[in-house]
Parts: C-alpha cells; structure tokens; sequence
C-alpha cells in the first residue's frame, strides 16, 4: 500500500452545494418524475369535479390555471424558504478547515470541531466527478474533497487513486 496521503482545505458552501448536489441528484429525480406524476393525477381529479360546477369551459380552465399557478407559488416560496434555512453557516461545524488524511484504518478527518476515524469497512464508494472527489460513507453522506486543495491533477487523482485502493483492499 501506498504511503499515507492527506490534504488540508477550507470546505466552502458551493463545496456543499456540490455535494448535496451529486448526493440527491438520484432522489431529485425520482422525486420529480414522481410529482409530475401525482399533479397530473391530481388534476385530472379535481377537473373531473369542478368541471360539474362551472359554466363554461373557459371559466373551468382560466380557473383551473390560476389554481395550479397560485399552487405552485406557493409551493417555491416555501421550499426557498426551507433550504435557507438548511444551509450551513460559516466557521460552524461543516463549513470549515479539514485535516483529511488516507490510512490503513480508514479516513481520519479532522476539524477544529471534531475529529473521526471513518474505517474503510464503513465506506461504500470513491465517487469522482471533475471538481471534486466524495468519499461515500452511505447513500445520502459523504466528505467532499475538493480538486482546489491540491497542487495540480496528477497530485488530485493520485488521491483518489489511494483511497480507491484502500477501499478495494482485501478486508483482514
């Protein structure tokens, strides 16, 4: 095995936008597949009702757009709302300076508000992407690594390339 590699950077809200990014892309879209689904469900529902009440077609469906227009206004102001409140703040416990080193135990990670040995058993994929590198620890967490914090590609995927071979040795 390789000696032991390490990289020391400041992990950044775009770092976690880019994370939360590739983390949820799978789950976002099923989600709107799965939305898209239940509206047009939902409104062929409720057209099937309203449609008994109304005079003409023409008020039905200027009705029925200023429903689904209000509906989803709604439904965006209160999910901005909700992800700004979710981000994490600066200097805090996420957004800070990481210690993340490859060894044979596992990766260590060290902040300057915690410390954690995450053994190799316990991670589940190196994903790569051209920007950074996620050490998958399950399928909705992982440590951002990003291509920033080193010296050049080489040096970049020379990492990847270790903690890829840490995780594919033979477990003792």
């Amino acid at each position: 095995m390789e000696e032991e590699q390490s990289v020391r950077f400041t992990l950044e809200q775009r770092d976690y936008a880019a994370m939360a990014a590739h983390l949820c892309a799978p789950v976002v879209a099923r989600s709107k597949s799965s939305s898209r689904a239940l509206s047009v469900a939902g409104v062929l529902i409720g057209s099937l009702f309203a449609f008994r009440y109304v005079d003409s077609f023409g008020s039905f469906a200027l009705g029925l757009l200023f429903a689904a227009g209000l509906f989803m206004v709604v439904i965006k102001l209160s999910v901005a709302g909700v992800r700004k409140e979710m981000q994490p703040t600066a200097g805090g416990s996420i957004l800070c300076e990481y210690d993340v080193a490859l060894t044979p135990d596992g990766v260590d990670t060290r902040t300057p508000h915690w410390h954690t040995l995450h053994r190799w058993s316990g991670v589940i994929a190196i994903d790569q992407v051209p920007e950074y590198a996620f050490v998958r620890i399950d399928a909705v967490a992982a440590y951002a690594i990003p291509k920033r914090a080193f010296a050049d590609d080489l040096a970049f995927q020379r990492f990847v390339d270790a903690a890829r071979a840490h995780l594919q040795a033979p477990k003792v």
